[in-house]
């Protein structure tokens, strides 16, 4: 881990109370909020927040590799707390008459989520808005103290950028839909609003609304970030599903076979070369984050091409992770695929997180290596 924080340290001393109750937190569709308010008591949902609204505005590497290690103890915590992370960061933009209520809404700090996409009608009301809409993957918002959802408004141009709405929870419904093939435990439901009033203020414009702090988290892009911390999930599961599998091949012996799985030559090739993918694959990522880090450290602003490495890296990671967890899948042979072995959780809920848009293979398409293709093609004079 590049990360020392005291966050990692509180989620190190809670990570086998976690995954003693991974098959509970499946079954049950959601996170427990016992799990939940430890977290949050333990300042993990506060790394985020800025210091001058009462966060401990941690250095985004710290925040990624907490990301891991929750998801290394169980995806679907991993997967929740990646999410109130960067939701979080929405209050950067948030009016300063309005930041200090959300945020103050739960102790230490309140927990957000929520969905961006603009499913939402609003339409101008005195003081406010008036908001119907019907939203999906709301991932961990049985928790939350405010809940996030895109809207349009009635009346402006087409093409006008989305609203981010926060609503108070008791302004919504909250679906009991969520049973996927995977991270069956992040309770990922649909939320709806009826004529729900949001007063003046309480919600920020999709790229639209400025930033109001200089500080170096409210100055790291947002699209950058969430891609890299969405990426932190497979690489906890990843490294989770090796290690699980390390120890089933200390005693496993194949049918028909007489040595355990540990003693083949070709299941040592198979570690290596897992471990070898996610290795890089985490060196690639962090390192891409540190660059960036690093630049807006120094005063500069990044440019495209750290963006799109920044991206590429995220896809990358995620791919890398999922392949690394194929291998020891397939290498654990008829045990991979029975219930009471976790592989065949790890297999499931690494292919669900990359599913996810902000690390799908087609950010690849636009990332630095098609940027490199578009040169070499400029130099060929194509």
């Amino acid at each position: 881990m590049l990360s020392n924080s005291p966050e990692l340290d509180a989620v190190s001393a809670l990570a086998p109370e976690i995954s003693a109750q991974s098959d509970a937190i499946e079954a049950a569709r959601r996170v427990p909020r016992k799990i939940i308010e430890k977290l949050r008591r333990a300042g993990v949902f506060s790394m985020t927040v800025l210091e001058a609204h009462g966060g401990s505005e941690r250095d985004v590497l710290d925040t990624m590799a907490v990301i891991e290690a929750l998801s290394h103890a169980d995806a679907a915590v991993g997967w929740c707390a990646m999410i109130y992370l960067t939701t979080a960061t929405a209050t950067y933009s948030l009016p300063p008459d309005w930041v200090g209520t959300v945020l103050g809404a739960g102790s230490p700090c309140a927990i957000i989520a929520g969905s961006a996409q603009p499913n939402g009608r609003a339409r101008r009301v005195d003081g406010g808005l008036q908001v119907s809409g019907h939203w999906s993957w709301g991932s961990g918002v049985h928790h939350c103290d405010y809940i996030c959802g895109g809207a349009l408004i009635e009346g402006e141009s087409k093409g006008a950028k989305p609203h981010i709405l926060f609503f108070q929870p008791e302004q919504l419904t909250l679906y009991d839909n969520w049973n996927p093939s995977g991270l069956k435990g992040t309770g990922s439901v649909d939320f709806s609003a009826d004529n729900a009033f949001v007063p003046e203020g309480r919600w920020t414009v999709l790229g639209g609304s400025p930033r109001q702090s200089s500080r170096l988290l409210a100055r790291l892009p947002y699209f950058g970030m969430f891609a890299s911390c969405v990426a932190c999930v497979p690489l906890g599961i990843a490294r989770r599903a090796i290690d699980d599998f390390c120890e089933l091949a200390l005693t496993r012996v194949p049918t028909g076979g007489k040595r355990a799985l540990f003693e083949s030559s070709i299941v040592q090739l198979d570690v290596g070369r897992a471990e070898a993918l996610l290795a890089s694959a985490r060196h690639h990522l962090f390192g891409a984050m540190g660059q960036v880090w690093d630049k807006l450290a120094s005063g500069a602003r990044p440019d495209i091409d750290d963006l799109r490495s920044l991206r590429l890296a995220a896809s990358q990671t995620a791919i890398s992770c999922a392949e690394a967890a194929d291998i020891v899948y397939h290498a654990a042979g008829g045990a991979a695929p029975l219930p009471e072995h976790p592989l065949q959780r790890h297999f499931r809920d690494i292919h669900t997180a990359t599913q996810h848009a902000m690390v799908g293979r087609s950010l690849l398409q636009r990332s630095a290596a098609a940027r490199l293709l578009d040169l070499k093609a400029g130099e060929a004079g194509l």
